[in-house]
C-alpha cells in the first residue's frame, strides 16, 4: 500500500521541494560569502565576487554587475524549473500535467 499509493504521490513533492531549496541554498551561500562567513578568498563564490566588486563600483561597475546579474538569473531559472516541475508532476493540479 505504501509503495503503490504513498510513494508516487509524495515523489513529485520531494522533487519540487529539492529544486526550490537549491535556489535558497545558493542565496544563503552567496549571502554568507558576501559578509565573510562563507567561502574564503582562494576559492571563488558569487558572494566573494560581489564583495570584491562592491569596493570598485565607481571605477569598474562590471565587476559588481556581472555576478549580481548571474545570481538573479540563476535564482529565477531555478524557481521557474521548480514551478514547472510542480505544474507537471502535481496530480491534483488544474493543468493536469499539460504544462
Amino acid at each position: 500500500m505504501v509503495f503503490r499509493h504513498l510513494i508516487p504521490n509524495i515523489g513529485s513533492l520531494l522533487i519540487v521541494t529539492f529544486t526550490l531549496n537549491v535556489a535558497s541554498t545558493v542565496q544563503s551561500e552567496t549571502a554568507l560569502s558576501f559578509i565573510g562567513f562563507g567561502v574564503q578568498i582562494p576559492d571563488v563564490s558569487l558572494g566573494t565576487m560581489l564583495a570584491d566588486g562592491g569596493s570598485s563600483m565607481a571605477t569598474a561597475p562590471w565587476i559588481f554587475i556581472v555576478p549580481s546579474v548571474l545570481l538573479v538569473l540563476l535564482t529565477a531559472s531555478l524557481a521557474f524549473v521548480g514551478d514547472g516541475l510542480r505544474d507537471a508532476l502535481d496530480p491534483t493540479s488544474r493543468a493536469g500535467g499539460s504544462a
